[in-house]
């Protein structure tokens, strides 16, 4: 077989890329293994034993409604004893499984939001190795289990962390489970192997030890969820709402601390898989004997092919935008695009022609033609669709077709001709053609969005000022191996210096794991006999140095110093990246909840910004995180990133750092961020064990300190910014980690009397930003009128004591006594909402749960000064609160005639 005839079987067995649900059948599952795994038949077949099986696991869970249908296994170019494979070039994918051997040895998915797709399922190689159950459960119950994290946006329904491993109801402790007739066993130890009493859930009087645990049963009658412990012989279905039209055994436990409730806001995983595409048009169930196998394709990743579709219109000479896009052009060709991936090369202004034809490069030589191609002047109007059209053409000219092929198209403005962009759009989709757009200005046409989104490309924006660099935005669009995702280089620096200077100075960290062909790149507009030398300085006064360069590869890790002279003053765009020297280098990504925003309808959310810092795909916590927005005036705002489980972070220290990006840091168009992560040693820690599917023994989760410090510089797409009003009044954020966190019992002559403190992180009067105005605290005695009728549950009054909220950020605590005679045998609900200076109210907190007694009163003694975390691992006192810890102001005694005592949390 000749190699194009290869290369079209290669690009005609893939079709669209991405998980498609068509009929019933999931089409186009992407299992990519990695080059770090040792190649091995059996775990190809193993990857088909165990997704047959959980195919026809997913279609009974689902009520006969979707089964696995098409699954492509992705091996690495490396394999070369693996039969019947097809070829397929690198692609970007969207959502995919992966194989590899990180730092974890659990199962798990990059979550993003309830509802909404995750990024990837991680299966380590020994798992899929394994003969018979995992310390998961059976495999193929495993992979539904992430497969509802990955496909619906489900989330756990077991505990989220050791301090809300049970939850009071009705008196006592019962385990954070979904359902409540799971059976099972509470005890001391990862196997409960003491008795009941030690822990004595039937107390509802004191908090139930740290040491406690529930342990279910693997083997019993009773159905359990598949979000909840997989391990358990009877998991088989997902939990539905709690009413009466759902069986007992199904309903879903909407009260119980789970990741899915409290981030859910209490749905069941059938209530948010029905609002998933997958299942909202009804999907009528098919029958019983339904074939649920898999289709199994082998591909072996080959390497990319791309065309460069640049604009070389008059417009593009404004801003020496064609010489940022010749000089970063030609340091992509030269640096960046891998050896042996195939280019090509189309220039348009109001027609198209071919500079380069596609040519696989395979040497240095090959790469010089090719800059020769790249184009430096300008003239005329500008026809996207004809640059479009002309590299299509090409790719089926040399390859037969260009499906899967990418099309890097870049522009400055408007398209002139409507009807050959119209047409080109059409033959892109049916081409499958994968199209990545940079818009080079604010004046870009919009369709190109359009044109990225709808064939899966990236979409990118380069503004003429501002701090990110031509070579930056450029880097981000080449997509790489997706078997070598270890191997990828990581952007340690970049900037653009429009201040004119023959000098300039920059240093940056470089950490152990790094250090690998480093690239210091510096691109600048010089005249011919202009020179340019560059010099590093590295650990212990190492130099390297470079004249008339532009780039500089050295191996060293450490602080270096570079220093960037020229016998001219110029302008500087310079980059930094490199490639790891091991598996396990630390990986940044960045991206946005979503990338266009219209203010049309006065909307309640805001879009978020997120860095997922990894390493070995284990969390990196205690990391430093900021985001640069910056519009076409420059500057807009510098926002900080945190992952500490407050609105908009949902999961605390899992790798993710989030921030919302609120009005005051947007204008209308095109929004750029620059997200900038620095770790220190001795701060930054890699947290083991910590996520991913819960095993039959509870892993401890411990972390690992970084030994070296080390920064990373990433961009997100951008953000389109539609309708932004002068003024806009948003509603204050939602608390999530409503809890108590000390309680002090004595018994007294008129029956028992309790002081314990209620805690809370203070949100903003805008979302999390200031602080709000007022909270409004409320009680019921069932916790939907909490989560679903909140203005109707009993208003919590403070009396005479004055509650005003802190900054957003800041530790907000109440100190509360209470005396009762009679015995507490109830339960009764908490929550609380911020409300800001224009009376709108925020979210509903998470909630947390009342012993009930009657004819008791509850003293609301002061406002209580608590720093986060002193209190937690803490014995509940026996005869006085620890002074040391909370700072008190002078007593503000309110008596408020309440039915209910606090004792304990619950987060929903």
């Amino acid at each position: 077989m000749t190699l194009f005839a290869s290369l079209l079987l290669s690009l005609t067995i893939c079709g669209s890329i991405g998980i498609k649900l068509i009929g019933h059948r999931y089409e186009d599952v992407y299992i990519v293994i990695q080059n770090t795994v040792a190649e091995d038949p059996e775990i190809i077949d193993n990857i088909k034993e165990t997704f047959t099986t959980a195919s026809s696991l997913l279609f009974k869970a689902t009520h006969r409604r979707v089964y696995f249908g098409k699954i492509n296994i992705v091996i690495p170019k490396e394999w070369t004893n693996i039969p019947n494979t097809k070829q397929i070039p690198s692609i970007k994918l969207p959502n995919f499984i992966l194989v590899d051997k990180g730092q974890n040895e659990n199962p798990f998915v990059k979550s993003t939001e309830c509802g909404k797709e995750g990024l990837y399922m991680y299966l380590h190689p020994s798992f899929l190795l394994k003969k018979g159950e995992t310390g998961y459960g059976r495999k193929d119950k495993v992979i539904v289990h992430e497969w509802g994290h990955l496909r619906w946006g489900l989330f756990s329904e077991y505990h989220s962390s050791r301090k809300n491993k049970f939850y009071l109801d009705k008196g006592r402790w019962k385990p954070t489970v979904c359902t409540e007739n799971i059976q099972g066993r509470i005890g001391i130890g990862k196997f409960c192997s003491t008795v009941e009493e030690k822990c004595q859930p039937q107390n509802g009087e004191r908090r139930m030890p740290s040491n406690c645990n529930f342990c279910p049963y693997r083997e019993q009658t009773t159905n359990v969820s598949i979000m909840g412990y997989q391990f358990v012989e009877s998991v088989n279905f997902f939990c539905d709402k709690d009413d009466t039209s759902v069986p007992v055994w199904q309903r879903h436990n909407h009260k119980a601390p789970t990741k899915q409730n409290l981030l859910c806001n209490g749905k069941s995983a059938w209530e948010v898989m029905r609002e998933h595409s997958d299942f909202k048009n009804g999907n009528t169930p098919l029958p019983d004997n339904t074939n649920t196998d898999p289709e199994f394709v082998v591909l072996k990743e080959t390497n990319a092919i791309r065309v460069f579709v640049l604009d070389i219109s008059g417009s593009m000479n404004t801003e020496d935008r064609i010489g940022h896009l010749y000089r970063t052009s030609t340091y992509i060709v030269d640096s960046v695009l891998p050896l042996d991936s195939w280019l090509g090369v189309v220039c348009f202004d109001e027609k198209s022609k071919i500079t380069a034809q596609m040519t696989k490069i395979s040497s240095d030589s090959v790469r010089k033609t090719l800059i020769q191609s790249l184009p430096s002047q300008t003239a005329g109007g500008t026809c996207i669709g004809c640059g479009i059209t002309e590299a299509i053409n090409m790719l089926n000219s040399t390859f037969g077709t260009a499906e899967n092929a990418e099309i890097i198209l870049m522009s400055d403005g408007q398209d002139g001709d409507a009807g050959m962009l119209a047409s080109a759009t059409r033959l892109a989709s049916e081409s499958h053609v994968i199209i990545h757009t940079v818009s080079i200005s604010q004046a870009a046409d919009p369709r190109m969005i359009d044109l990225a989104k709808n064939s899966g490309g990236k979409i990118y924006t380069y503004l003429d000022k501002g701090s990110i660099s031509f070579a930056a935005v450029f880097s981000q669009v080449i997509s790489f191996s997706v078997t070598e995702m270890s191997a990828q280089p990581e952007t340690m620096l970049f900037m653009s210096v429009s201040v004119p200077n023959s000098a300039m100075n920059f240093a940056f960290k470089m950490e152990t794991d790094s250090g690998l062909n480093t690239t210091i790149t510096v691109l600048t507009k010089l005249a011919s006999n202009a020179k340019l030398t560059m010099e590093v300085t590295g650990p212990g006064s190492t130099n390297f140095k470079t004249v008339d360069g532009t780039s500089l590869t050295y191996q060293i890790p450490g602080v270096l110093k570079v220093n960037v002279t020229s016998s001219q003053a110029t302008t500087w765009d310079y980059t930094v990246s490199s490639m790891p020297t091991g598996s396990n280098q630390i990986k940044s990504r960045t991206r946005l909840s979503q990338n266009s925003f219209d203010f049309n309808g006065a909307p309640t959310d805001m879009p978020v910004v997120y860095a997922d810092i990894t390493k070995g795909y284990a969390p990196v916590t205690g990391v430093d995180v900021f985001a640069i927005v910056e519009g076409a005036k420059g500057l807009l705002c510098n926002l900080s990133l945190t992952d500490d489980g407050l609105g908009p972070d949902q999961i605390l220290d899992d790798g993710t750092y989030s921030a919302f990006i609120l009005p005051v840091c947007m204008e209308n168009n095109r929004l750029n961020l620059r997200v900038r992560i620095s770790g220190s040693k001795g701060r930054a820690r890699v947290q083991i064990g910590g996520s991913g599917a819960i095993a039959t023994e509870e892993p401890d989760i411990t972390y690992e300190d970084l030994e070296d410090d080390f920064q990373r510089f990433s961009i997100p797409e951008p953000l389109f910014v539609q309708n932004l009003p002068n003024n806009l009044n948003l509603p204050p954020g939602r608390i999530t980690d409503l809890s108590i966190v000390h309680m002090k019992t004595r018994k007294t002559a008129y029956g028992e009397s309790r002081n314990f403190t209620i805690a809370w992180t203070a949100t903003g009067g805008d979302m999390n930003m200031g602080k709000a105005s007022a909270y409004d605290i409320r009680i019921a005695e069932d916790i939907d009128t909490i989560l679903n009728n909140f203005t109707n549950a009993q208003k919590f009054e403070v009396g005479n004591v004055t509650l005003s909220p802190k900054p957003s950020g800041s530790a907000e605590a109440i100190r509360i006594s209470v005396n009762a005679v009679e015995s507490y045998t109830g339960t009764a609900f908490l929550g609380i909402v911020a409300i800001d200076e224009n009376q709108k109210a925020g979210q509903v907190s998470n909630v947390v749960s009342f012993l009930v007694a009657k004819g008791f009163r509850i003293q609301v003694e002061e406002v209580a000064y608590y720093t986060h975390g002193l209190f937690d691992g803490k014995t509940d006192e026996v005869d006085g609160m620890d002074k040391k810890t909370v700072n008190q102001q002078p007593s503000l005694v309110a008596n408020v005639l309440i039915v209910f005592c606090l004792v304990a949390m619950l987060s929903v």
